[in-house]
């Protein structure tokens, strides 16, 4: 039977915390926008990717060196980590394959200076693996990050250790939209990033595909000093005569970032009145387009044509930096963010060169002993113990365990050990000469 209430005020109903629905939504609105900026649609002050971005690089690693696999089956390996769909990252897939961060095999789609464009070929039918230039940069530095649990349960690494943000060495433009925040990124070639960096001059500055920037009316000082500006992105463009005679402009390079506007209202206009020309001239080279004026023409001219085709193959945008450090979003300058993942991956590089130092040395210490250490299993006491034969040779335990793990027929065959201790000390005379700088300016090089 149950218990009467006789006090309303003894109900738990009135011993909760109530809250207004209005703060209610609030707190949960500000909870998942800050899940959004930090977790998923901003990409990482480490390493310039997307979590979604960095478990698809994570999870080609696991596949041998140079095997390429279904693109199907790529991302059912993201799967197991990512708690969402993976059909979006098909995409990404295709701009790391034009990137050259991963090689492919199959079709990976093609845009044209018209703005049409293929889609790329469904996932079964492509095959990817990592580049080896991206597996050498990666190497084992992925081991000495930090790793943390993903939300469905397997371990991921926090980052991926890369000397540049690999955002600003794609092949197209990386945008993310948050909650009252977002970020786009430009750009840039690796190579030009890190000759900026090391002479601090934004000016250096050059894009990873075919197209220049037009430097006198780009703001790159401020994208480099304040973290955003305006970059002025242009196709390239020459005078040309198609194979009918006719003067035009021969507009190329690649549609990455933006196509000319080609649908420009005295473009429109000129076509219509049968004035101009226009061919697609793709070819394995790359993307080409013609525009000219129809021979015999004399109400419009060359240079007429030529001013309007210049103004349409020019893009303007401001470009905001605003990254995340996992737990807020913020802007960064271009050569803070540089000098963040390029002195991150000396240090990784550093602690993983010690990590081998310590190695060698522990390895020396354990054939140096190895033939006293034999001996004494041998022709003292066959069944002497880690404990014993450490009291006896006086050694470090874990040097006697090392040695006790080989068999006895190893032991015998190993006695000697002179030439293996020779070989280790000049392996350890090369480690300690590592130069982590160095090191990082020759994977930036690959890039």
């Amino acid at each position: 039977m149950s218990k009467k209430v006789n006090n309303i005020e003894d109900t738990p109903v009135n011993r909760i915390d109530l809250k207004s629905l209005s703060d209610i939504t609030k707190d949960a609105f500000l909870r998942f926008g800050k899940y959004v900026n930090t977790q998923r649609h901003i990409p990482s002050i480490d390493d310039g990717l997307k979590i979604s971005y960095r478990r698809l690089l994570y999870s080609v690693l696991s596949y041998p060196k140079g095997k390429k696999v279904k693109t199907i089956q790529l991302l059912g390996k993201v799967s197991e980590r990512h708690p969402h769909s993976t059909d979006g990252l098909q995409g990404t897939v295709a701009a790391f394959v034009k990137s050259d961060v991963f090689e492919g095999q199959g079709f990976f789609g093609q845009s044209y200076i018209d703005g049409s464009s293929d889609p790329q070929a469904a996932p079964r039918y492509t095959e990817v693996c990592l580049s080896n230039n991206y597996r050498d940069i990666i190497g084992e530095l992925i081991n000495d990050v930090q790793y943390v649990e993903s939300p469905i349960g397997p371990i991921e690494p926090s980052y991926i250790p890369l000397p540049i943000p690999l955002c600003l060495c794609m092949d197209s433009i990386v945008s993310g939209l948050g909650v009252g925040i977002n970020t786009i990124i430009p750009n840039f070639s690796a190579k030009s990033i890190y000759n900026a960096f090391i002479k601090n001059d934004p000016n250096l500055l050059e894009p990873n595909i075919d197209i220049e920037i037009i430097k006198k009316d780009s703001d790159l000082d401020g994208l480099w000093n304040k973290g955003k500006g305006r970059v002025v992105y242009k196709f390239h463009t020459q005078d040309y005569v198609n194979a009918d005679g006719c003067r035009g402009i021969l507009i190329s390079g690649d549609c990455g970032i933006f196509t000319p506007k080609l649908k420009h209202k005295l473009i429109r206009r000129w076509e219509d009145e049968g004035k101009i020309i226009k061919e697609d001239l793709t070819d394995q080279s790359g993307p080409k387009y013609f525009i000219g004026v129809v021979k015999g023409i004399r109400s419009l001219s060359f240079e007429e044509l030529k001013e309007v085709v210049e103004s349409i193959c020019i893009n303007k945008n401001t470009y905001t930096l605003n990254v995340t450090d996992g737990v807020s979003a913020f802007r960064i300058p271009l050569k803070d963010w540089i000098n963040y993942t390029y002195n991150r991956y000396v240090n990784l590089a550093n602690v993983r060169n010690q990590k081998d130092i310590n190695n060698v040395e522990f390895d020396i210490k354990v054939f140096t002993a190895l033939p006293d250490v034999a001996n004494y299993i041998i022709n003292t006491n066959p069944k002497a113990d880690d404990e014993e034969i450490s009291k006896a040779l006086n050694l470090d335990n874990e040097i006697v365990k090392s040695i006790m793990s080989k068999s006895i027929s190893n032991l015998r065959k190993n006695k000697d050990t002179t030439q293996k201790v020779k070989d280790l000390n000049n392996k350890l005379k090369e480690l300690k000469k590592f130069d982590a700088v160095k090191f990082t300016d020759e994977v930036i090089s690959k890039l």
